[in-house]
């Protein structure tokens, strides 16, 4: 191929990228048909025996156990880690 180049006067570097992006295109064809071959034949594997579906439903919060202490945090001032004014 280079020797044909050559007689016909034809850019190295021209010649080189266009190869080269053959060369590519077929890399990423092979890359696709290979991804697609494994995917049609790969299978999930199956539980032999699944629990039957159970509805969802909400649980409740205990907010009993919560305690508001932004009167701490206030109190606190700038030596808390954390606070709004941050």
């Amino acid at each position: 191929m280079y020797q044909t180049a050559y007689l016909e006067q034809k850019d190295p570097l021209v010649i080189y990228k266009m190869e080269a992006f053959n060369l590519f295109k077929n890399m990423d064809s092979e890359t696709n048909r290979n991804i697609v071959s494994f995917m049609c034949h790969a299978a999930l594997p199956q539980q032999e025996q699944q629990a039957p579906l159970r509805e969802g439903h909400r649980e409740k919060t205990d907010l009993s156990k919560l305690k508001a202490n932004k009167e701490e945090i206030d109190t606190a001032g700038q030596d808390y880690a954390a606070n709004e004014k941050d």
